[in-house]
């Protein structure tokens, strides 16, 4: 169902033929874990995800994870998202920034 395309020998793939903002089948979760569990890390181009439903996805492997810095509601600025969510801690930087939000420790 799915297309599984290997970036390196040793860690992660491209998916393909999956459109993640809709209902998963079984069969297709089905592959996507098996592929997570073979390249460790996947990648999904050109999915427009909102925060519900990446966050929908993400609770097919699991509970979900509220970041400290959101539990303690101390967010440092440059881990400040407009999106505002305890579920969700965004990853980012530009050429500006003076420190990056994950520099230390992140999960994606």
């Amino acid at each position: 169902m799915i297309q599984v395309e290997p970036l390196t020998p040793v860690i992660g793939a491209e998916i393909y033929g999956v459109d993640l903002c809709g209902p998963l089948s079984e069969e297709q979760f089905a592959e996507i874990h098996s592929a997570f569990i073979r390249h460790h890390v996947l990648v999904f181009r050109d999915q427009h995800l909102t925060p519900e439903a990446h966050k929908h996805f993400a609770r097919m492997f699991g509970r979900l994870h509220v970041h400290p810095y959101h539990a303690k509601s101390v967010s440092p600025d440059h881990a400040k998202s407009e999106l505002a969510d305890p579920e969700i801690l965004e990853v980012r930087a530009d050429k500006n920034s003076r420190n990056v939000a994950g520099e230390e420790w992140h999960t994606d």
